[in-house]
């Protein structure tokens, strides 16, 4: 309501509709970059350390190799190293990314499940085990037709 002390000079009061702002949480972030490994579909990836990072994205990354794209696990490693709680990361890749295979002579061929070339470091070994042997009852001739 209106107070009118002096005439010419009147002072009102109005009430604000609008909601004062909320504070929101600054310790969530994201990160789009290129890393080793990592899923590169589907939705980004909740990190909670940077040691899940390297688990599910892999090692820093080569000037050599990437020169200027290869800073998102420099990034990473120094959020969370100035308190950062929680972060987001999405994978990108080259359009000329590959996914690495065994060797095609081979009677197996294995894939890896995303591209880079981190797959070429796996080696997978297979001997033959004779610590539990099979006992076969009966050996069956299969029929030719």
């Amino acid at each position: 309501m209106a107070e009118y002390l002096t005439p010419g000079i009147y002072v009102e009061e109005f009430d604000s509709a609008e909601t004062p702002m909320t504070s929101v949480s600054t310790s969530t972030a994201s990160f789009i970059g290129m890393t080793e490994k990592g899923p590169q579909y589907g939705v980004p990836v909740l990190i909670t350390n940077f040691a899940s990072f390297r688990r599910v994205f892999g090692n820093y990354l080569t000037e050599r190799e990437f020169g200027e794209y290869r800073y998102l696990t420099y990034a990473v490693n120094q959020f969370f190293t100035n308190g950062g709680s929680r972060c987001y990361v999405k994978r990108v890749v080259p359009s000329d990314a590959f996914y690495s295979c065994s060797e095609e002579k081979a009677p197996v061929i294995f894939y890896t499940k995303e591209t880079g070339e981190w797959g070429n470091k796996i080696t997978i070994t297979i001997t033959e085990s004779s610590q539990y042997k099979t006992q076969i009852l009966e050996k069956v001739q299969s029929n030719p037709y």
